[in-house]
C-alpha cells in the first residue's frame, strides 16, 4: 500500500508520459489509491464542516439537491454516465491517438458549452450541437496523419502541462455545483481540494493502469455518497 503511494505522489510531482500501464495488482493498487482519496476527501469536508458549524464558513449547499435522491437520475447519471463522460473527457488523451484525440476534446468541449451556451435554439441544446459537429471535423481532420502526428507530439511534448491542465479544467466544471458567496471565495480551496485529490488519483490511474482502471474507480468513488445519502435520507 505505501509503495503504491510513494508511487503516487513521486508520480504527480512530476507527471511523465508513458504509453504502456502496470501489468499486475491493479485492483491492489486502486484499493489503495481508493482508501488514500477516501481518507483524504474525508479529513478535508469534516475540516469544512466544522468551519461551516462554528459560522466561519457560510453555508454551502449543492444546486438541484433534490435530483441526489431520485431514483433513477443519482445512480444512472452520477454512478454510470459522469464516470464515463468524464474519463474519456478528461484523461483519454493522455495516451494520444485519432480517435482518443477527437473523443477527448469533443468531450470536453461539451462541458464548456454547457457553462456559455445552457439554452436552445429552435429546441435544440446548443451545449449538444458543438460537441457533436467538432467530432465530425477532428475525425475528418485527423485523417491526415501529419496532423494527427502533430497532436500526439504536443500532448507527448507538452504531457505535464496538459496533465495538470486536465485536472484544472476537471476541478473548475464541478464549481457550478454549489450555490457561491462572497464568503466563500477565500475558501475556495478547501472546498475543491476533494475534486483536486480525485482528478490527480484518476490521471495518476489512468496513466500507469488504463482508462478502463480510472472509470472503474471513478464508479466506485462515485458510490460512497450514494450510499451515504440513503443512509441519511432513511434516519
Amino acid at each position: 500500500m505505501f509503495k503504491t503511494f510513494k508511487g503516487f505522489f513521486l508520480y504527480i510531482f512530476n507527471p511523465t508520459y508513458q504509453d504502456s500501464q502496470i501489468n499486475t495488482s491493479r485492483f491492489s493498487k486502486i484499493f489503495s489509491l481508493l482508501i488514500l482519496t477516501l481518507i483524504f476527501n474525508a479529513l478535508i469536508i469534516t475540516a469544512r464542516s466544522i468551519l461551516i458549524d462554528k459560522g466561519i464558513i457560510p453555508p454551502l449547499f449543492m444546486k438541484d439537491k433534490e435530483l441526489l435522491y431520485g431514483f433513477w437520475f443519482y445512480p444512472l447519471t452520477v454512478l454510470i454516465i459522469s464516470p464515463i463522460i468524464e474519463e474519456l473527457g478528461f484523461r483519454l488523451l493522455f495516451i494520444p491517438s485519432r480517435l482518443n484525440i477527437a473523443v477527448s476534446i469533443s468531450i470536453l468541449l461539451y462541458f464548456l458549452s454547457y457553462l456559455i451556451f445552457s439554452f436552445q435554439l429552435y429546441g435544440i441544446n446548443i451545449y449538444l450541437i458543438i460537441p457533436s459537429v467538432s467530432l465530425l471535423i477532428l475525425l475528418a481532420v485527423t485523417t491526415k496523419s501529419r496532423i494527427t502526428k502533430l497532436l500526439n507530439n504536443i500532448v507527448t511534448k507538452y504531457f505535464k502541462i496538459t496533465f495538470f491542465t486536465s485536472v484544472f479544467f476537471y476541478v473548475s466544471v464541478h464549481l457550478p455545483n454549489f450555490w457561491l458567496e462572497k464568503g466563500h471565495i477565500i475558501w475556495l480551496p478547501l472546498i475543491f481540494l476533494p475534486y483536486l485529490m480525485l482528478g490527480l488519483v484518476l490521471g495518476y490511474i489512468r496513466v500507469a493502469l488504463g482508462i478502463k482502471y480510472s472509470i472503474i474507480f471513478h464508479f466506485i468513488y462515485n458510490t460512497f455518497p450514494f450510499l451515504l445519502s440513503l443512509f441519511f435520507v432513511g434516519n
